[in-house]
């Protein structure tokens, strides 16, 4: 009986690893990329921004087809100048953005949704964290392709 059941294991590992093996079983090639904390070359930012990228608050992962990112910027502007600067910069040719939806969700709240070539980039502006101050820094958050 013992025998049996050995045998019988015996031939069902032969027959699994010869189907497999038939079929090309394979696993499924992992995605390689450079991680990075540098911005992408087409994304504009307000030449006032301080890109904040000290223990990988911004950084960019991109391989030969695809990219990511994620780049926080403090800005000491309004929150209408940077919504203007990136609603009238992104969408220019040098950039090549198109605007898809622009939410004013409250004020000191705005989202600017661009998109490009398969790409997606959203820009968010806080400022929130202000708490009344006029001297107080904006947030900026430039995502592409990145979910939160």
């Amino acid at each position: 009986m013992r025998k049996e059941l050995a045998m019988r294991t015996m031939f069902l590992a032969c027959v699994a690893v010869t189907a497999a093996t038939l079929t090309g079983c394979q696993s499924a090639p992992a995605k390689q990329g450079r991680f990075s904390n540098r911005i992408f070359e087409d994304l504009p930012t307000p030449k006032d921004a301080v890109y904040r990228d000290n223990d990988w608050e911004s950084f960019s992962y991109q391989g030969d087809t695809w990219r990511s990112g994620r780049f926080h910027f403090t800005y000491r502007g309004s929150e209408e100048r940077a919504v203007a600067f990136f609603t009238r910069t992104m969408t220019d040719p040098t950039y090549g953005w198109t605007l898809e939806n622009e939410d004013r969700r409250s004020v000191g709240s705005s989202k600017l949704i661009f998109s490009k070539s398969g790409d997606r980039c959203t820009v968010d502006i806080d400022a929130s964290a202000r708490s009344g101050r006029e001297d107080a820094q904006l947030q900026i958050y430039i995502r592409v392709n990145h979910r939160r």
